[in-house]
């Protein structure tokens, strides 16, 4: 039976529309497939992440995968240009499952994945889950404010099952992709760069905050 793609595009409901996906070569890739030590491998790049307070070995969405444990747990990846996308378009993917609900203040959602923050060089992009159990992908760039432009939307993922989650950027638009339903919005980020290094599970700083409460499997960026 062939798939159908359902795409919303600012609140418009189309088939057949093509999301910003962009079709480049990941520049990396974690299985978080380790089952003891403190290293998240890149199968391709040579990013290695440096894991802290995670549970390894958990059944996974392809293999096994890491438990974030919502209080201490996160994985560090030391920034490379190789994961700025500058202008050009960009993917990242990430699988989910947990139950437990994020809190509902500033410093509480889950932060998925994200390279920088607002102190970065004020860009950056990143996926989130906030308290409404909804994926966030949000990107700020040269061409927008310090909000950026975001789509937050979909369905709920907390109820214990493996979720597939994917960003994108192109030069016009951005896409949120949830177990192959796609949202897409239109707008111009510009160029992401920043110095900050790509983490896992939290928001980095000088306070660690927004930690990430349930199982994380086969993380990807793409580039180009």
């Amino acid at each position: 039976m062939r798939r159908v793609l359902l795409v919303v595009v600012l609140g418009v409901v189309g088939v057949g529309a093509s999301p910003a996906v962009a079709e480049a070569a990941p520049v990396a890739v974690w299985h978080l497939d380790e089952t003891s030590g403190t290293s998240a491998f890149d199968a391709v790049g040579g990013n290695t992440g440096t894991n802290h307070n995670v549970t390894l070995g958990v059944p996974g969405f392809a293999g096994t995968a890491y438990r974030f444990d919502g209080k201490s747990s996160y994985v560090q990846v030391p920034t490379s240009p190789a994961l700025n996308p500058g202008t050009a378009p960009i993917q990242f993917s990430v699988e989910v499952r947990y139950t437990k609900t994020p809190g509902n203040t500033s410093t509480t959602d889950y932060d998925v994945l994200r390279k920088g923050t607002s102190s970065d060089s004020a860009q950056f992009y990143k996926l989130e889950i906030r308290h409404d159990n909804r994926a966030v992908c949000r990107f700020v760039g040269s061409n927008t404010n310090s909000s950026g432009i975001l789509i937050h939307t979909g369905p709920t993922l907390n109820n214990g099952q493996w979720h597939t989650i994917t960003c994108t950027k192109s030069d016009t638009q951005i896409s949120l992709i949830v177990d192959g339903k796609a949202f897409t919005k239109n707008g111009v980020v510009g160029s992401v760069s920043n110095s900050g290094p790509l983490t896992l599970g939290a928001k980095p700083g000088n306070r660690y905050t927004d930690f990430y409460n349930g199982d994380l499997d086969e993380v990807s960026v793409s580039i180009g």
